[in-house]
């Protein structure tokens, strides 16, 4: 039936045509929506596994599509200015579509397209549903996506945006909200990651650097002359079109200012936030990682000492991503120090499916919880499932109260993990550095953190990622000031790190027991060595049963007790520090 339909809609793309299909399908939003999540699932899968697209297909600049002309882009932005100031939550009669996959189901077919356009499995291409679509709404298309998810931005009064909503083809219509950053105004950050308590060391030591990691920083823009980055930029996009710049006479009064458009620049960093954030992920002298390659996906107008930005914007940037990371770009972290500025996004909308995607894909997210010092609710991207959300603390006390800001961290159940945010010392464009507070500057850590677990981890699932951060390396109770309902979690980058996926299996000779034997990945290059601890027998008390050299991964137990609980844990040391354990527990049940 469906092919039936589409078979329609390329004979005669209309208006018409479209109604005609709208009105033979009928579904309840609920069953819409379990269709939606049932293709997107699938066919992420597909993009990655059974799909080549060849390097020479892979044209960056074709993503995203900006479907208005100029004028209407420049109308755009003037909306979103008048937008925030009268503080608005979303931008005046602008909406983002996520079209219905299990109506149409997408799949990429690149290689037919040349790179192009995003087809259906029947050759309708997603361009041409977004224009017959908004033509029959009566409005104005300004961008598709196509990779993150089947959707679009366009203009339309609120009545006809009410109409489209019901349209059979369409899953969600929402508001384009704008979007804020979460910074608001040191060498302490990263001072504190690596110890275990209070005072600081005044040093950093981590036992990897995130090689080969590919970070992509959602929000100003990089200024990638900054000899921080220095050979480790990859290839970034503006998810607009134009750069607002202020230009003021020399010695003139500030309402002699006047405003001007000049062409966007993922590589330009108008207001400092974006080169900031880079810095603390993977800045060579200032960086969580130092080895990780930078992405600039500039989503973030700066203005008046102020960003910000729109859910659609967020989506180019999205789209762009999940267009960009391929299997010769993993793995891959996103860093977003940016959040929708209401709390009402659904998560429908087209920021959290574009997101829910890209995490589904096997992408690790890490997004601001920002700085109102308000229990963190529904606020995209930080609330979509698998985002690890991140709140901010104080490095020199573990305290969520930012000293002589007036404010704090954003808190609550939906906080998965805590970074220090306070003061921190960043690279700033034209060669500068800087010190910024705020869930912005905390995000980066959480980032950083990842990018060198993947290293050595390269396929770990971004559920993966944040298991090793959240909870096996994670410092706990350590944190004051957190109200009541808050994970007391605090970033902890171990100066050498734990051994992973400990298993234990038993080796037997025909129906003789031998030997339990122990295998474990080593995370670390800094190692002195791996104790080995076990507790044979339940109820007995640890005791450590071998120690062995540097790079070893493997060990055989000839003590295990039979029809019995046998535990092991093992950590990696040196000189200066011991990692936290890798555990397991191994029963051998005898007839």
């Amino acid at each position: 039936m469906h092919k039936l339909y589409s078979t329609f809609f390329i004979l005669a793309l209309s208006v018409s045509i479209i109604s005609s299909v709208a009105g033979q399908i009928e579904r309840k939003s609920s069953d819409r929506v379990k269709i939606s999540t049932r293709y997107l699932e699938k066919n992420r899968q597909l993009d990655r596994r059974e799909i080549n697209i060849p390097d020479k297909l892979r044209k960056v600049k074709e993503v995203p599509r900006f479907t208005a002309s100029k004028a209407k882009l420049r109308d755009y932005s003037e909306r979103m200015l008048i937008s925030q100031e009268f503080e608005f939550n979303d931008v005046l009669d602008q909406y983002t579509v996520v079209l219905d996959d299990g109506v149409f189901p997408f799949w990429i077919q690149r290689e037919k397209t040349k790179g192009k356009q995003l087809m259906t499995k029947d050759g309708i291409a997603l361009q041409q549903i977004a224009e017959a679509l908004v033509e029959k709404y009566n409005g104005d298309l300004y961008f598709v996506w196509e990779n993150a998810l089947s959707g679009f931005s366009a203009s339309f009064s609120p009545e006809e945006a009410e109409k489209l909503s019901k349209d059979p083809l369409v899953l969600s219509v929402d508001p384009d909200y704008l979007m804020t950053t979460t910074s608001v105004g040191s060498w302490e950050g990263l001072d504190r990651l690596d110890q275990r308590n209070l005072p600081l060391d005044n040093s950093y030591t981590t036992s990897r650097n995130g090689s080969g990691v590919h970070v992509y920083i959602m929000d100003s823009g990089i200024d990638v002359n900054h000899p921080e980055f220095t050979g480790r930029i990859g290839e970034g996009v503006c998810g607009y079109q134009s750069d607002i710049i202020e230009v003021c006479p020399p010695g003139s009064d500030p309402d002699d200012c006047t405003l001007t458009y000049v062409q966007c620049d993922s590589t330009k960093d108008y207001g400092g936030h974006g080169t900031h954030v880079a810095g603390t992920v993977g800045g060579s002298t200032v960086g969580v990682a130092n080895g990780v390659i930078l992405h600039p996906v500039k989503v973030n107008v700066s203005l008046h000492d102020s960003y910000f930005s729109t859910t659609a914007y967020f989506c180019n940037g999205i789209d762009f991503i999940s267009f960009n990371v391929s299997e010769y770009e993993w793995p891959a972290v996103v860093c977003a120090s940016i959040r929708t500025g209401t709390s009402g996004a659904s998560t429908g909308s087209a920021p959290a499916v574009a997101v829910q995607s890209l995490v589904t894909s096997g992408v690790t997210f890490v997004a601001s919880s920002g700085n109102e010092f308000d229990p963190f609710v529904s606020y995209v991207p930080g609330s979509v499932p698998g985002v690890i959300t991140v709140g901010a603390t104080n490095g020199g006390t573990d305290h969520i109260w930012f000293e002589n800001q007036g404010r704090g961290s954003n808190h609550g159940s939906q906080v998965d993990i805590f970074a220090p945010g306070v003061s921190i010392y960043s690279s700033h464009p034209n060669l500068g550095y800087v010190n910024l507070t705020g869930t912005s500057m905390a995000t980066p850590h959480v980032a950083g953190a990842g990018a060198i677990y993947l290293e050595i981890n390269p396929n770990a699932t971004p559920s993966r990622v944040t298991q090793y951060l959240v909870e096996e390396t994670v410092l706990k109770n350590k944190i004051h000031g957190l109200p009541t309902g808050t994970k007391n979690l605090l970033l902890h980058i171990p100066p050498v790190a734990p051994p992973t996926y400990l298993q234990v299996s038993a080796i037997s000779q025909g129906q003789n027991f031998l030997y339990n034997r122990l295998t474990w990945i080593d995370n670390s290059n800094n190692e002195t060595g791996f104790i080995i601890e076990a507790e044979h027998g339940y109820g007995e008390s640890w005791q450590e049963i071998a120690r062995l050299p540097a790079g070893s991964t493997y060990y055989n137990d000839y003590d295990a007790v039979l029809c019995d609980d046998n535990s092991y844990r093992v950590r990696a040391y040196n000189v200066d520090y011991e990692s936290p354990d890798a555990f397991s527990l191994w029963n051998y049940y005898c007839n």
